[in-house]
């Protein structure tokens, strides 16, 4: 008897060994295998690789501005340590098919926006106008679809658009009019009951003509129902004297201008207006790209969906120089991110919220 209960001691003893060595190997043991880079193959070659490290692969088919059958994102990361048999996710390009990108047309002048619109094969939906104090009266407050997105051409897109600041003490702020084009600019002062009270045109190589680079009163300052505002305009013709000229050949006074952007200033002297331009915008002269390549910039503008927690961001460059980092970092829901990118001849952004790829554009 008492043998009995020794053999059936050990019997229990081996199975639960048994079972604690098959837990081990199953969750934590045989982790030996790196997961490979796979985004920027081909499916094929891709498909290969994985096959060839005993692995599985599940592949998920997304629109994209890249060929049909590219390797746009992957599951686990690269450098990742997992065991054989483990299935791993492929988003790849489907191409974009017949959808199209739309168009970002907030900040733009409605009119304008609409225009823009409809050149890139969309139509005007639904407008809804309100009082916002913050941007100036007839610009894109938003936009639905919002962008960065993929469509289907001739989908209407929903604008909503400011009415202006509400009036102070029977006095009406000057809107912001900073990078609009002339005419825009005009539209917008109208729309906030206010007159064009003359224009000075301001020697400027750092702003395409025709740009707004100010106003005289500065944005923001209050003035009456019907009141004059001077639009400061760039323009690439030199002046013949150093002060830059209004229409009418009178002096503007640029001592006195209110700063026209948030890196503008005067050097102190009344032939001068020096506006500095932005490095991520513009490409320096001594750093131009090599001898038959165009180096172009690439305006990557995009919202984050609403998030019940923050999620890393990482948004991608590809380029006749390779393959870069534009950004990388936490962001919260709603955040509005935008970067101006240089690029060479031509370039694709990809943009990945929380390691999953969510958006992609071309750019040349």
């Amino acid at each position: 008897m008492k043998m009995m209960r020794w053999a059936m001691a050990a019997v229990l003893l081996v199975i639960v060994v048994s079972a604690g060595i098959a837990v081990y190997t199953v969750f934590f043991g045989s982790k030996d295998l790196a997961v490979p880079r796979l985004r920027e193959m081909s499916v094929m070659d891709a498909m290969e690789e994985v096959k060839r490290l005993g692995l599985q692969a599940k592949i998920e088919q997304v629109d994209s501005a890249l060929s049909p059958g590219r390797v746009l994102a992957q599951w686990p990361d690269p450098g990742t340590k997992v065991r054989k048999e483990t299935t791993l996710i492929l988003k790849v390009s489907k191409g974009a098919a017949n959808r199209k990108a739309i168009p970002d047309v907030r900040g733009m002048e409605y009119t304008r926006a609409v225009k823009t619109l409809e050149e890139n094969g969309f139509s005007l939906g639904d407008v809804v106008r309100l009082k916002d104090n913050e941007r100036p009266a007839g610009s894109v407050i938003a936009q639905s679809p919002a962008a960065p997105a993929t469509v289907d051409p001739g989908r209407k897109v929903d604008l909503m658009v400011s009415a202006g600041g509400a009036a102070r003490g029977g006095k009406i702020p000057v809107p912001e009019l900073t990078q609009q084009d002339e005419k825009a600019a005009r539209k917008m002062l109208s729309e906030a009951s206010l007159t064009l009270a003359g224009i000075e045109y301001v020697y400027n190589q750092n702003t395409a003509e025709g740009m707004v680079l100010g106003t005289k009163p500065r944005a923001g300052a209050l003035v009456a129902s019907g009141g004059g505002v001077t639009l400061l305009v760039s323009t690439l013709k030199k002046p013949d004297k150093p002060e830059p000229q209004t229409p009418a050949g009178g002096k503007a006074n640029v001592p006195g201008l209110a700063p026209l952007t948030p890196g503008a200033q005067s050097d102190g002297a009344s032939e001068r207006v020096i506006v500095n331009a932005d490095a991520s915008a513009k490409p320096s002269p001594t750093s131009a790209p090599a001898a038959g390549s165009k180096q172009r910039i690439a305006k990557v503008r995009y919202q984050v969906p609403p998030l019940s927690k923050p999620m890393a961001l990482r948004i991608e460059m590809v380029d006749a120089n390779g393959t870069r980092q534009l950004m990388s970092r936490e962001v919260r829901g709603g955040e509005y991110i935008s970067l101006d990118a240089p690029f060479t001849t031509e370039g694709v952004v990809t943009i990945y919220l929380g390691g999953e790829f969510v958006w992609q554009d071309r750019f040349r």
